[in-house]
């Protein structure tokens, strides 16, 4: 009797485990098809924006950047509007110099201006000549239209469709490897760690996402959450870097705070309306909205 009855338990805790293993393999599987649901569904929204930056005051500093007085460089902007119009990271499109001279103060303003955008859609050899629009330094945002685009659509994601997530939501952060990985499509897995109404209302991420910035984070369905943006203390708050070291005290702060945290998708709608506003482009009917909590 009591070798039947070890015997029973050992295959109920066999069978047990069994299911068990099948269950975290099914939840895998579903997870996997979700991740690459995304990229293909989302992927084509990421392009590639090459720059041509003109410096622009600074005095002496200005020398430091060579004699040529340009920058040249790229990033990753984000799809928002079929007809041909993107979002980037301003403090990229600028290749950090507002930052810079902001934070390093006590000299002339050294600042720069697009004298070049050229857009690189993903499997297409020739380049979209583009412009801007409108800036907005608050948000970190930087609005960019095709020019051009004929009767061309392009892929985008849809700002409209956003949703509220809660803390402890899982997302995925969609972006671009870098050229040396051929820029393929490719996810950062995270949480929400916690959601603040300072300086506005934010989605902080559970992850490092380091420089990746106006970028869009997605719930494991695909629908969106928000995009990633540089939320640095105001002009009222922040302290320049005058000397060594007032430097010293402030730089593990800094680096605390210059990390992409999650812009959510109302927020980055409202701010593409004022801006094609400014532009005097004409609003789409799917350009307003409201979000959705994510259930």
């Amino acid at each position: 009797m009591l070798k039947r009855s070890c015997v029973r338990r050992s295959f109920l805790g066999a069978l047990g485990f069994a299911w068990i293993l099948a269950s975290a393999s099914a939840a895998a599987a579903s997870a996997s098809g979700s991740a690459e649901r995304i990229l293909t569904d989302h992927g084509e929204a990421l392009v590639t924006v090459r720059y041509v930056l003109e410096m622009q005051g600074g005095g002496q500093t200005l020398g430091f950047f060579g004699s040529d007085q340009e920058l040249t460089g790229e990033l990753t902007g984000l799809m928002v509007d079929p007809r041909g119009i993107l979002v980037c990271s301003n403090a990229e499109l600028n290749n950090f110099i507002d930052l810079m001279s902001r934070y390093m103060g006590g000299g002339p303003s050294l600042s720069t201006v697009p004298k070049s955008l050229d857009i690189e859609i993903d499997g297409e050899t020739e380049l979209w000549s583009g412009r801007l629009l409108a800036v907005d330094e608050d948000l970190d945002l930087a609005w960019i239209a095709i020019e051009d685009p004929g009767e061309r659509t392009f892929a985008y994601l849809d700002l409209v469709s956003g949703v509220v997530p809660r803390v402890g939501d899982a997302f995925f952060l969609l972006r671009r490897a870098d050229d040396a990985f051929g820029r393929v499509p490719m996810l950062l897995e995270g949480h929400i760690g916690g959601i603040t109404d300072t300086p506005r209302r934010l989605y902080l991420p559970s992850i490092e996402l380091g420089s990746a910035f106006a970028l869009p984070a997605l719930t494991p369905t695909g629908e969106l959450l928000g995009v990633t943006t540089l939320q640095l203390p105001t002009a009222d708050d922040e302290e320049t870097f005058d000397n060594a070291l007032t430097m010293m005290s402030q730089t593990a702060r800094l680096r605390d705070q210059a990390t992409a945290v999650i812009l959510p998708a109302e927020s980055v709608a409202k701010a593409m309306q004022r801006a094609l506003a400014v532009a005097e482009i004409p609003l789409e009917p799917s350009a307003s909205g409201t979000e959705k909590t994510q259930g």
